[in-house]
């Protein structure tokens, strides 16, 4: 039997119900990336939470039912966020326009400051012209976020460089072999991949959470990008591509 000091506190579990219930009504009211990002992070929190306290009870003890209670809630929002993201992006694939890639980029950077821990540093390259895409902003800020805050369990503690780039056509045509018009936003990761199936099945083995790279290609083909992963120059990294056609605004 589980010692007392294990127990959760009867303050503990009424702060994760009040917390439970903050969420669901922001998720009702208001979704923006920086929210499903913080949602689903509490809610890996939680889900640790909620194991390692149904070890340490006893099965007889009265507080089971209040953990069964907090899961039922962990539940309903992973539901709630669910339908609400895919409102969000029926909503959105209405909204297409056109966008200046670098502009675009560089409006989430704050928000991907956020993603990554707080010692790293992130470096955006631009391009040597202009790029502009056709594509529905959010679904697009939602991709690369996504993207951002799986990808931050392949970066060591510590102080790291986040490197991203804006890339060109010719870039692009180098480095995956794709003809015709095409930018891409770039990550480099320290470790060699070759596909997104293979990155998610290393980090899900480490952190467990409902953010995969398989949501970013699901994504990104609704607004009609793609993601394509190709080797560093030192054969000890990969460079992680959202992949957009260019559209031509003299055309």
């Amino acid at each position: 039997m589980a010692s007392s000091t294990n127990h959760p506190s009867r303050e503990e579990i009424d702060e994760s119900q009040l917390l439970l219930k903050r969420l669901s009504n922001e998720l009702n009211s208001e979704l923006s990336p920086g929210l499903i990002h913080e949602v689903n992070n509490i809610l890996t929190g939680i889900y640790f939470n909620l194991e390692g306290c149904q070890e340490a009870l006893d099965p007889s003890s009265h507080a089971i039912e209040l953990i069964k209670e907090i899961n039922r809630g962990v539940e309903r929002i992973k539901e709630i966020l669910g339908r609400a993201t895919q409102i969000q992006l029926n909503s959105a694939e209405r909204e297409v326009s056109y966008h200046d890639l670098e502009a675009l980029v560089a409006g989430q950077l704050d928000l991907m400051r956020i993603v990554f821990p707080k010692t790293s540093k992130i470096n955006l390259t631009p391009s040597s012209q202009t790029i502009h895409v056709r594509t529905a902003e959010f679904p697009f800020r939602v991709a690369l976020l996504t993207m951002a805050a799986r990808l931050r369990g392949l970066f060591p503690a510590g102080k790291n460089d986040i490197r991203l780039a804006i890339l060109g056509p010719e870039e692009v045509s180098k480095a995956t072999g794709e003809k015709g018009g095409f930018a891409a936003v770039e990550i480099s990761i320290p470790c060699l991949a070759e596909t997104t199936e293979e990155i998610d099945e290393f980090l899900f083995c480490a952190t467990p959470g409902d953010i995969s790279l398989k949501n970013v290609e699901v994504i990104c083909a609704a607004f009609g990008g793609r993601v394509a992963i190709c080797p560093g120059a030192d054969r000890s990294s990969s460079k992680i591509m959202l992949v957009l056609p260019i559209y031509d605004l003299q055309a």
